[in-house]
C-alpha cells in the first residue's frame, strides 16, 4: 500500500513554519523556497490528488537556480523567479527512511538528517534514491524496524561514505603497519640467536662417570603363558581355561524408530515500511512484503537398522612350563669424579666362558653408564655463572683434558649453541 501526502518546509528569511510543499513562494515574506530547503512530514498532511500532483510537478525532485537558488519544480524549463534557464542547475536530494512513522517531523530532525548540510545534490541524476535511517548517533547509523521485525539481509548498517572511506583506510594501514613490526621483529629476532653469534673459550673444571657391572646366573625358571609355549620350554602343563576376556556374536538385525529432530524450509511473511522523501515537498509512505525463507525444525520419527548381538567368554590354551635362561642376580655400580672410570670387581660362581651354558653358571656384564663433564667460562653470563655441564659417550669423553682450552658458539644473549668438541 502506498500513500503520498505533502509535507511542508519553514522560511528561513522571515520564520514561517509549516509552509506546505505544493507552494513555491513564502506566504510571509513572498520570498521563493530557497536552496537547501528542509522538508519535513505534517500531522495528516493533505495527499496528493492529480491537481495537486501537477502543482508539484511529474514527481521527480525540485531544482534550484544557479542563479538566484529559488527552487523549481522538475518540469520547469526556466526559473519561476528570475526566468534563468534549468541547464545544469542541481537537483534536491531525494531520501528514502526506513521503517514506519520514519521521517522528519520539523526542520530541526531534517537538519539532523543531513549532518552535512547539503539537502541538494548534483552528482544524483533525477529520480536517484539515498537511503538513510533516523536516530543517528555519532557517525554509525543502525534503523532496525521492530514492528515489522525485517529479517537480517533486509537490514543494513550505513556509515556515512567518507567516515566509512577513513575507517577502511585506518584499519588497512594499521594492519600493514602491524604486519611489518611483526616481521622485522621476527628477523631480528632469528638474527639474534642464529647469526650474530661468537666464540668463547673454555675449559675441563672436573670429570664424573657413573657405569655398573651387572651379574646374571643360568638358572631353571617356572612360566606360563596363552596360546602356546616357547622353544626350549618342558615340563608342560595345559589347561583349557577362560581368558576373562568376551568377544561380541551377531544375532541379526532389527529396524528401530526412534524420534529425531527434522528440518525445513518455510516462507515467513513480514511486512515492511519506509517513507521518502520525494525532494519536490511530497513524501511517499508505502508498506510492502519483506518476508524470507526460513530453516524450520520439528520433531519427527526416524527408522534405523540396529544389530543383535549378546557376548560369550573366551576360551583358551593357558600352558606352564619350565625353561632355562639368564636371570638377573645383583647390580655393581661404580662411579668417580676423575677421568678414569673403572668396574667393580665381582667375584663369580662357575664362570660361563662360552658355547651352551649349564645351570648355575654365572657372568658379567659390563653397562657403560653416564659420562659428564663440567666446563668453566670467564663469561659469567654463560650458564650458572660461567659454569655448564654436558654429557658425552665413553670415547669422546675420554679425549678430553684438563689442560686444554675448548671454544663454544654462543649467540647475543649468552645461549650455548654448540657444545665444546674434544
Amino acid at each position: 500500500m502506498e500513500v503520498k501526502r505533502l509535507g511542508a518546509w519553514d522560511c528561513r528569511y522571515c520564520g514561517t513554519k509549516k509552509i506546505l510543499g505544493n507552494i513555491y513562494e513564502c506566504p510571509g515574506c513572498s520570498h521563493p523556497r530557497h536552496k537547501g530547503v528542509r522538508f519535513y512530514q505534517i500531522p495528516d498532511g493533505p495527499i496528493v490528488t492529480p491537481e495537486i500532483q501537477k502543482q508539484l510537478g511529474s514527481g521527480g525532485p525540485n531544482w534550484y537556480c544557479e542563479h538566484c537558488g529559488c527552487g523549481n519544480r522538475d518540469t520547469d524549463t526556466k526559473c519561476i523567479d528570475c526566468g534563468a534557464p534549468k541547464g545544469s542547475s542541481p537537483s534536491h536530494e531525494v531520501k528514502r527512511y526506513q521503517g514506519k512513522d520514519s521521517g522528519p517531523k520539523s526542520t530541526e530532525e531534517a537538519e539532523a538528517l543531513d549532518p552535512d548540510g547539503e539537502s541538494w545534490v548534483t552528482s544524483l541524476p533525477v529520480n536517484e534514491t539515498t537511503e538513510i535511517y533516523t536516530d543517528f548517533e555519532d557517525d554509525f547509523i543502525p534503523q532496525e524496524d521492530t514492528e515489522t521485525q525485517e529479517s537480517s539481509y533486509e537490514r543494513d548498517y550505513y556509515y556515512p561514505l567518507p567516515v566509512k572511506k577513513k575507517l577502511l583506510d585506518w584499519k588497512k594501514y594499521g594492519l600493514i603497519a602491524l604486519a611489518v613490526v611483526v616481521t622485522f621483529s621476527l628477523l631480528f629476532l632469528g638474527y639474534q640467536l642464529f647469526f650474530n653469534k661468537h666464540e668463547e673459550s673454555v675449559t675441563v673444571e672436573q670429570f664424573s662417570w657413573q657405569q655398573s657391572v651387572i651379574l646374571e646366573e643360568y638358572t631353571a625358571v617356572r612360566e606360563s603363558c596363552w596360546s602356546s609355549s616357547p622353544p626350549g620350554a618342558y615340563d608342560i602343563d595345559v589347561d583349557y581355561r577362560d581368558t576373562g576376556r568376551d568377544k561380541r556374536v551377531s544375532d541379526g538385525w532389527t529396524t528401530e524408530t526412534y524420534m529425531d529432530t527434522c528440518s525445513r524450509s518455510v516462507y515467513v511473511s513480514r511486512t515492511c515500511s519506509e517513507t521518502v522523501d520525494n525532494g519536490d515537498g511530497s513524501f511517499t509512505s508505502r508498506s510492502y512484503e519483506c518476508g524470507s525463507t526460513e530453516t524450520e525444525y520439528y520433531s519427527c520419527q526416524q527408522t534405523r537398522q540396529v544389530e543383535l548381538y549378546h557376548y560369550e567368554d573366551i576360551w583358551d590354551n593357558y600352558y606352564t612350563y619350565t625353561i632355562d635362561k639368564w636371570v638377573f642376580v645383583k647390580e655393581y655400580p661404580t662411579s668417580g669424579t676423575n677421568h678414569t672410570p673403572f668396574f667393580a670387581e665381582v667375584e663369580v660362581t662357575n664362570a660361563y666362558v662360552s658355547g651352551i651354558p649349564t645351570l648355575g653358571q654365572q657372568r658379567t656384564i659390563e653397562v657403560p653408564g653416564k659420562y659428564q663433564i663440567l666446563f668453566k667460562t670467564d663469561n659469567e653470563k654463560i650458564g650458572e655463572e660461567g659454569y655448564f655441564e654436558r654429557d658425552y659417550p665413553y670415547t669422546e669423553w675420554i679425549q678430553f683434558s684438563e689442560d686444554k682450552t675448548y671454544t663454544i658458539m654462543v649467540n647475543v644473549f649468552n645461549k650455548i649453541l654448540s657444545k665444546p668438541e674434544p
